[in-house]
């Protein structure tokens, strides 16, 4: 049974809209003010902070004769490549302080004979277009506290919708996690709605992670943290909601990200976990307990009561690339293993006021949970290089898999930038990897595969973006799948820059 209004009131307490009072409000605002004074001073000295720079207008367009083109666009890429991610990092002079903060920059490249069109947009939210009307920020984020009237607001009222995005029984949605999920106008990327699958679960948290099912089925959950509870959604292939069930899960901590198998959900409890104690932003909010431990919580897909818990190390993660049963009880995964969440807590922050980031990185790590023995064990399959954004083919999701695409860093302290440098397509049984190293003054974006097939040979193409903060152009880069070392073989490149975004998808015309 969902307690609307508990979990409604839980996220408020939690620090996900409760406005500040004024003397602390004309604080807060003076700190914006400050972070846009040090990230002009910080892009004269390090000009690949462009990333983390705002756009320029709340819309951009592109046509074929104004897209620079080299090589040929494959013509079975018929479609959209669509990315979502923080774009509006300053609200009038205004600088938020964490990279999650910003609003949703929603664009995409529309593939069609071999030619390319771009356009995107900042999402005009609720939010967005109460503050374009005020003239200043109004809304707290998910690490700034900002100037508001002292109320508790609900999530929808601040919420961005600037993680990923989706399509999914003819809707397109501009995925956040602390509210709903936003259905787009598919013409004009323009806001429509909050997504509204029933009047219980209206305005409840919704993942910018689902996963979606071999049946068409879409998983996907919502947390809170001070409730100790995990809501899970099951949506059906026509988009009609056939389950949300509400999990107990104590010490709820951070969660970006879920498996699913052929038979099961998984989620993995990292030791960062929410703190009634501690005041501040929502991000604030959560400490690191490594002496705790984490768990993995798996779910019979067909009986959510019949749940099993196993101990882990601990470790942080965002992303995970698969999960599949190998028939003997045991759930194998793919994922990105950070020691501790301090880029988030600190690097994701040092960038947004202009500075060289820290914290820790990311090793890409195979594991194994044995649901018989109750235990956990895994390696990494690829450590030394920062890792991040393992991508597979789509419509293997719970199912095995032996390829995964994503982006390695370069750990020279010499390098152009400190942030991604190459695409891979790293082979999970052999380990080998196939490696594109992109000029030194483009940063790299998250790949995605799209298969030339249903089957698991790794056959297709990796679509990416990559900012040049050289010469201020962002550009899309086709990779033929089975062999990226041989370079794109395409590259459009706009006639503008974006900033640097989280995650996409390619959608088939």
């Amino acid at each position: 049974m969902i307690d609307r209004r508990t979990f409604m009131t839980s996220l408020a307490i939690a620090g996900l809209g409760l406005a500040g009072t004024s003397a602390a409000a004309l604080a807060d605002a003076n700190a914006m003010r400050r972070r846009s004074l040090n990230f002009k001073i910080g892009l004269r000295e390090r000009p690949w902070l462009l990333g983390w720079d705002a756009m320029d207008a709340p819309t951009c367009a592109a046509g074929p004769d104004e897209i620079q083109v080299e090589g040929r666009i494959p013509a079975s890429l018929d479609g959209d490549f669509m990315r979502n991610g923080p774009g509006g990092h300053v609200v009038f002079g205004h600088r938020y302080r964490h990279w999650f903060d910003g609003d949703g920059l929603v664009h995409r490249f529309r593939l069609k004979d071999g030619e390319v069109r771009h356009d995107g947009r900042i999402i005009d939210t609720p939010k967005w277009r109460a503050e374009q009307a005020a003239v200043k920020p109004l809304f707290d984020a998910f690490d700034t506290d900002v100037d508001g009237s002292g109320i508790q607001q609900k999530p929808d009222a601040m919420n961005t919708g600037n993680i990923n995005i989706i399509r999914h029984a003819g809707r397109l949605l501009a995925l956040w996690e602390g509210g709903s999920a936003i259905e787009l106008d598919p013409v004009t990327l323009g806001f429509r709605s909050f997504l509204a699958l029933s009047p219980k679960t209206s305005g409840l948290p919704f993942s910018a992670h689902p996963r979606l099912d071999s049946d068409g089925s879409l998983w996907s959950f919502g947390y809170a943290g001070y409730l100790g509870k995990i809501l899970l959604y099951r949506i059906r292939p026509d988009g009609r909601l056939h389950t949300a069930h509400l999990i107990d899960a104590p010490d709820t901590p951070m969660l970006h990200d879920f498996m699913i198998t052929d038979r099961h959900i998984v989620f993995i409890l990292t030791p960062w976990r929410y703190d009634r104690s501690v005041s501040g932003t929502f991000l604030e909010h959560h400490r690191w307990q490594p002496e705790k431990g984490g768990q993995a919580l798996i779910i019979d897909k067909n009986d959510l009561a019949r749940q099993q818990t196993v101990d882990l190390p601990p470790f942080w993660t965002f992303h995970f690339g698969n999960a599949w049963e190998d028939g003997s009880g045991v759930i194998r995964f793919d994922y990105c293993r950070y020691v501790d969440p301090s880029a988030t807590t600190e690097g994701f922050r040092q960038v947004m006021n202009g500075e060289a980031p820290t914290g820790s990185s990311a090793s890409y790590d195979q594991a194994r949970i044995d649901t018989v023995a109750g235990t956990f064990s895994g390696a990494a399959l690829i450590d030394g290089p920062a890792v991040e954004f393992p991508r597979v083919h789509p419509a293997r999701m719970g199912q095995r898999t032996d390829h995964a695409v994503m982006l390695l860093a370069d750990p020279d302290a010499g390098a152009a930038h400190p942030y991604f440098t190459t695409t891979a397509m790293v082979n999970q049984d052999s380990g080998r990897v196939d490696a594109f190293v992109h000029d030194a003054r483009e940063i790299a974006e998250e790949a995605v595969f799209v298969p030339a097939t249903a089957g698991n040979d790794g056959t297709g193409w990796v679509l990416q973006t990559v900012l040049d903060f050289g010469v201020s152009r962002t550009r899309l880069k086709i990779f033929d799948a089975s062999d990226l070392a041989s370079g794109p073989v395409a590259v459009a490149t706009l006639p503008y820059a974006l900033p640097l975004g989280l995650h996409g998808s390619f959608m088939k015309g």
